[in-house]
């Protein structure tokens, strides 16, 4: 039998068949921009499968803020609901400190994450419409990233050919971002990126925030071959497999492909597709959301 029609788990969760109507974004939430009117042709097909990142804790905001609300979507469903058109399957790395328990690798109990999966069975339930037939699956995040990737990985069908990266740090990310990585790696790069053009100036500094000399002594590289790194990034499923098989403790994906051999390509990265690591940020992004697409 093919992994990815084998009998649904506890953990997975049922999708109807899609209606024949197509389904319309603003009865899911203002400013939510999905590909669902994309063309067919345009859809990456049963190969795609993508892992969601949000099992941290919320340390550095205050909260976990993948669960805080972004204009009528928590930014964990509004990650999702631009992913699951464009893809097969969906794995989402939750956090499980209501449990006390984490993925250290060895394997999921499914008596806890019972707890965390019932939220996404509830943002399943609230983006049926958008979702169409991706799969939904939920695995417990680590205690580190690499073992959050490590976990949703394992739950990713042997069978895909691509592997989306993503993380509910970025919710604003369009479908035409995801496209975007994802054509580029069909096209043969092993891996993709989105990256933003770097304005500004570049200073190095203590913990004590005193600039450093040194830096007008070593001219900068050009800016023109400097880029900001946001996600969603995409993979060649076997590339990223063996990346992470030798260096699985890498914090940065594409840096992680790309250190292994890997031919990584940058695509227009898009300015609101903002990562939100505080308050102020996730204020950004409300406008953002309220001012519409």
């Amino acid at each position: 039998m093919n992994e990815e029609e084998a009998p649904s788990r506890p953990e997975d969760e049922a999708q109807p068949a899609r209606s024949d109507r197509e389904p319309d974004p603003s009865a899911v939430a203002p400013g939510l921009a999905v590909d669902a009117k994309a063309p067919a042709e345009a859809r990456p097909g049963a190969s795609v499968w993508a892992m969601v990142l949000a099992a941290g804790s919320g340390s550095r905001f205050g909260a976990p803020k993948q669960f805080l609300d972004l204009g009528g979507l928590t930014l964990l469903d509004r990650t999702i609901a631009t992913l699951a058109p464009l893809c097969t399957g969906v794995v989402v790395a939750l956090p499980l400190s209501d449990t006390g328990h984490t993925n250290d690798g060895v394997g999921n109990d499914g008596a806890q994450l019972r707890s965390a999966a019932e939220h996404v069975r509830r943002v399943a339930e609230q983006l049926r419409t958008v979702a169409g037939r991706a799969q939904l699956r939920t695995v417990a995040g680590g205690r580190e990233r690499a073992d959050s990737v490590r976990a949703a990985l394992a739950a990713i069908p042997p069978t895909a050919q691509v592997i989306i990266v993503a993380d509910a740090a970025h919710p604003l990310a369009s479908g035409r971002l995801v496209r975007a990585v994802i054509g580029a790696v069909r096209e043969g790069a092993d891996g993709a990126f989105p990256g933003l053009p770097l304005t500004e100036v570049l200073a190095d500094v203590d913990t004590a925030g005193v600039r450093r000399a040194g830096l007008e002594r070593t001219p900068p590289p050009p800016a023109a071959t400097r880029v900001l790194v946001q996600t969603p990034q995409a993979f060649d499923a076997a590339a990223f497999r063996l990346a992470h098989s030798d260096s699985p403790a890498a914090a940065e994906d594409s840096a992680l492909v790309a250190a292994s051999g890997g031919r990584i390509v940058a695509v227009p990265g898009e300015p609101t597709n903002l990562h939100v690591t505080t308050p102020a940020e996730l204020d950004l992004a409300r406008l953002i959301v309220a001012a519409g697409p």
